[in-house]
């Protein structure tokens, strides 16, 4: 492992990766706690703010551009806004299902899957991690990242799940 290319990195990414710590760690102790209470509500609230600054800092990244000063990435940057303000709509109008949905599905999409892509042969993380242009470490990171999905969906389908809402 070589934080070193970390440290050296631009600010706005280093901001990024920090951000998107305590959205990892975060994110399931809000969107699968069973009980709704204090710690559900602060963990949801901070795990909202580190995706705010996660996605907000994404648009100082520029380093692939494929549109201006813009990449395809920054798209999901965009949606994830979107789907923040969805998921916190929804439970300010007592839609508790709505909330739910949009809360797992931007963990899932805008953390979970967009992570794996960032292990990337070429990528930072992939250079932190594996030396730079291993696509072994993305296999290895893309695997563990669909047997997590896979658990999560299993999760919320498997038998008494509604029961547990």
């Amino acid at each position: 492992m070589n934080l070193a290319i970390l440290t050296d990195a631009p600010l706005a990414v280093q901001i990024h990766v920090a951000a998107s710590l305590p959205a990892l760690i975060l994110g399931p102790v809000a969107i699968w706690r069973r009980q709704r209470d204090a710690l559900h509500r602060f963990a949801g609230r901070a795990w909202v703010l580190a995706m705010v600054v996660l996605a907000g800092s994404s648009f100082w990244i520029n380093e692939a551009r494929h549109l201006g000063p813009f990449s395809v990435i920054h798209l999901l940057s965009g949606l994830t806004f979107v789907g923040l303000w969805q998921g916190m709509a929804a439970i300010r109008a007592g839609d508790v299902q709505g909330h739910q949905r949009a809360m797992r599905g931007l963990y899932l999409q805008a953390l979970i899957l967009a992570g794996v892509f960032t292990f990337l042969p070429g990528r930072r993380k992939n250079a932190v991690f594996f030396g730079g242009e291993s696509v072994a470490g993305f296999v290895a990171v893309a695997c563990l990242g669909a047997v997590g999905l896979w658990l999560i969906w299993c999760d919320g389908r498997g038998p008494g799940a509604q029961k547990m809402r």
